[in-house]
């Protein structure tokens, strides 16, 4: 599906969807708990969708219902052998239930879409092999799992992926040895383990990080249902709205929690950084336009900022730095890449540094009329979804589709805040 934007100022109030992060999480724990779990989250994704459908062929049953999710876990009695997942293009819901496999001893047939298995899987591939699971590839492109995972001691580098870490940290309390997790290097993404350590709190699960070692103890524990579960707002998919306020009239976004230990909630920071006004109440956040100015920020924790905050870039008379860009190779799309490509397609000026860690975006012009590719990467539509609402002329956006993997609803509150588009084939 292409998507055909016209030129308009956005302005209003959109809600919130719920966090995928939070999501994702709440459903494994929900899984492996002593009850019914009901958790509230209206609204689902595709990536959401295939965490549930995987969860399912594992044998829980999940049910949507009109506030969100029915979680009944099954019985280990009960629990099939042999199974198959389509992780589709989700990172996460690979991720995570690699050890989770192996913990249940479960074979496995897992397939994926997109550039998923492209992505990086090592070193928790070959922890997990060191630890009793096996790993086989067909045509690279189908993964075969199985084996029983041996607790003990476990190391991880912390600037790949907190999904790795995050993954071991939702899977270890369910064997009945202690284990130790050993980080190796600098820890990345810190926000990500700080959202997964908050889950398993509210699922009666507790682990204990030595922050001067650098490692986690992780006990035998059972999951405690908590019986209604809510999922809070999600902060990265309220940053493109924020933003835009920045760049025309204002927006606000509401169903968002100013105590949300989502990392994506530094876009705040960000952007009363760039001279814009923010405004934070007890349930939301606004965001105008003021007296903006070039910004340098390091997205080396905030990976998912990085094309919201290239697209405001581009209208910031001046020349603005996106730093510690290398893990943008590593998603959906190469995102320095993809960053650059989107930005020369609507005449923006960028540059990538000697070193390949750091992108100068010149902007203050205005975005031309241009066909932009979305590099099937949900992100790279918001961001030019963003650009072309102030553009010269009509913009199209090819593959827009991509934006089902995180955000449905996205056009629907593009239009909600006066966005004007339409959906073409492609």
């Amino acid at each position: 599906m292409d998507v055909s934007i016209t030129p308009h100022d956005l302005f209003g109030t959109v809600e919130a969807i719920p966090s995928k992060s939070c999501a994702h999480r709440a459903l494994i724990c929900a899984s492996f708990a002593n009850g019914t779990t009901n958790i509230t989250c209206p609204y689902t994704s595709e990536d959401i969708q295939v965490t549930v459908d995987c969860l399912k062929a594992l044998g829980t049953t999940i049910a949507r219902t009109k506030q969100g999710f029915r979680v009944v876990p099954v019985k280990e009695q009960n629990r099939p052998q042999n199974v198959q997942l389509n992780c589709k293009e989700s990172g996460t819901t690979l991720r995570f239930l690699l050890p989770l496999l192996g913990v249940l001893n479960v074979n496995a047939t897992i397939s994926a879409e997109g550039r998923l298995f492209s992505r990086p899987l090592e070193p928790l591939v070959s922890e997990l092999s060191a630890h009793g699971m096996s790993f086989s590839w067909q045509d690279e492109k189908i993964l075969e799992v199985s084996g029983k995972l041996i607790g003990g001691l476990f190391e991880l580098p912390g600037d790949i992926s907190s999904q790795f870490i995050s993954g071991l940290l939702l899977s270890l309390p369910l064997l009945n040895v202690s284990s130790t997790l050993q980080i190796t290097g600098s820890i990345q993404s810190k926000d990500y383990l700080a959202i997964t350590e908050h889950v398993l709190k509210d699922f009666g699960v507790t682990t204990v990080f030595d922050a001067k070692n650098a490692t986690y103890t992780i006990e035998p524990q059972h999951y405690v249902c908590p019986g209604v579960y809510s999922i809070e707002g999600d902060w990265s998919n309220a940053a493109p709205w924020l933003a835009a306020g920045a760049i025309g009239q204002g927006v606000e976004v509401t169903g968002l929690s100013m105590q949300s230990i989502q990392g994506d909630r530094a876009i705040l920071a960000a952007l009363s950084l760039v001279g814009a006004r923010v405004s934070r109440q007890q349930k939301g956040a606004a965001c105008m336009m003021d007296h903006l100015r070039p910004f340098t920020i390091s997205v080396s924790e905030v990976c998912d900022l990085a094309p919201v905050l290239a697209a405001l870039a581009a209208f910031i008379p001046g020349t603005s730095r996106l730093t510690n860009i290398q893990r943008l190779r590593l998603k959906e799309s190469d995102r320095v890449q993809s960053i650059c490509n989107v930005l020369k397609a609507f005449g923006v000026t960028v540059e990538l540094s000697e070193d390949q860690t750091e992108l100068g975006i010149t902007g203050g012009k205005q975005p031309i009329s241009c066909i932009v590719d979305s590099c099937n990467d949900h992100r790279m539509v918001m961001m030019a979804t963003i650009l072309a609402s102030y553009a010269t002329g009509p913009v199209v956006i090819t593959h827009a589709e991509a934006i089902n993997k995180s955000y449905p609803l996205f056009f629907e509150h593009f239009k909600q805040l006066g966005g004007v588009c339409h959906s073409m084939e492609s």
